[in-house]
């Protein structure tokens, strides 16, 4: 079969998700001609790895634009006039609004494969072809509300105004979905309920090939960090349904208990962050660096990520909504104590795969704290959830997960 991927824009995590999918189907398909088309590579560990397999890495100009709410101005400052060049600008915005929701790129070569499968369909609509189109829509996380997010509520704007217009195109398109939590199955037929073809729900494995490394090799990249106590590791970006601000007030409550636990903070923009906690209400900043309770280091690599898991006493995801716990499939498939939100699709990934973690109400701080004291109180407690979750892990490996999406795309090109 030959496949054609496209994946213009990912995440760190949407990029370790393709790499392990592509290398276990080739694992089961060695026949499969893998094709990845993408618009920006730059700094991204898995296309070389990608490149490394033979996998031909294609680029492609999907340009797009976020386009900003629509806001009136004042310029004349005489009614009359005002309003009508605010009337004139919504105009103008409204076709720019229309340019966005329109594919730029000529993808009409897409037809020369069997199957085309989107990996990551942010800013960009689907394309016209007539061989079976799949899609993953990953979340629908911008089309909740988590309180103030931002100045003007910015994950409705961008929601009605890019996501859900652009994931529309696939739907309308006949686009195939494919989801990974039974949660994220009923989100997208609560939102597209009209949608032809219903979700096909495949969970996924762990995002990365860690090792077990050494008392000396984790020692060394904590050190690089100024790690010098126990700490917690929250791995998450800095979004509003991430949930930070409850982890901040639940680590007062749990230093007040463990005084030398630290929060450790890793992943996109969360670098440059030092402070201390002195309340559960918010942080102080310090730019003391011996003397801090909060740090946050931002992307590092993948081989120092797998040095902070293995090193920490507990994995946190504190998130109010998300398809599934990245951070939590890797905690577990290393070895590592999870705490984590009881939210449906936390509990949807721990009763398929099999495995443990203490959970928490994501809204109250001090039941975030109980679930971490829990743990740390009880540290034969931790090792048997983190033991009873790796085995759990082994059984649903990558070769598990390539085998039902293969099955998924050949129901459809054989059709």
């Amino acid at each position: 079969m030959k496949l054609a991927i496209v994946n213009q824009v990912a995440s760190v995590g949407g990029w370790r998700y393709l790499y392990m999918l592509v290398k276990n189907i080739l694992k089961i398909r060695p026949d499969y001609q893998i094709t990845i088309f993408v618009d920006n590579t730059n700094g991204i560990e898995e296309v070389d790895k990608l490149k490394q397999m033979g996998i031909l890495i294609t680029p492609i100009n999907c340009s797009f634009r976020v386009l900003r709410p629509f806001e009136p101005k004042t310029k004349f400052h005489i009614r009359w006039m005002d309003k009508l060049n605010n009337k004139l600008r919504y105009k103008k915005w409204e076709r720019k609004k229309r340019m966005i929701t329109v594919n730029k790129c000529n993808l009409d070569f897409l037809n020369n494969y069997d199957a085309i499968f989107y990996s990551w369909p942010y800013f960009v609509c689907a394309p016209d072809v007539v061989k079976p189109l799949f899609f993953i829509p990953h979340d629908f996380i911008y089309s909740h509300g988590f309180g103030f997010d931002g100045c003007k509520f910015y994950y409705k704007e961008f929601w009605f105004d890019n996501v859900m217009p652009q994931l529309a195109t696939f739907v309308n398109k006949g686009g195939i979905p494919i989801v990974s939590t039974d949660f994220i199955r009923d989100e997208f037929n609560k939102v597209f309920p009209k949608s032809k073809y219903k979700p096909t729900v495949v969970y996924l494995s762990k995002f990365n090939e860690y090792k077990r490394k050494t008392k000396k090799e984790i020692e060394e990249v904590l050190k690089k960090y100024g790690i010098n106590d126990d700490y917690v590791l929250f791995a998450n970006n800095n979004m509003p349904h991430k949930n930070l601000a409850q982890v901040l007030g639940a680590m007062y409550y749990v230093r007040q208990k463990h005084p030398n636990v630290k929060l450790i903070i890793s992943g996109f923009q969360n670098q440059n962050i030092l402070g201390k906690i002195n309340t559960p209400y918010y942080m102080d900043h310090t730019l003391d660096d011996t003397d801090w309770d909060v740090k946050g280091i931002g992307l590092v690599s993948d081989d120092e990520f797998s040095a902070l898991m293995q090193g920490t006493k507990m994995c946190i995801n504190a998130s109010l909504c998300e398809a599934g716990a990245g951070s939590g499939i890797d905690a577990w498939s290393i070895g590592t104590p999870m705490v984590m939100s009881d939210i449906p699709a936390f509990k949807n990934q721990i009763d398929f795969l099999g495995v443990r973690a203490e959970m928490f109400e994501p809204r109250e701080a001090r039941d975030i704290a109980r679930a971490i004291n829990k743990l740390l109180d009880n540290p034969d407690l931790a090792t048997r959830n983190a033991e009873v979750s790796k085995k759990a892990m082994d059984k649903y490996y990558w070769g598990v997960v390539a085998k039902q999406y293969i099955e998924v795309f050949e129901k459809y090109v054989s059709k």
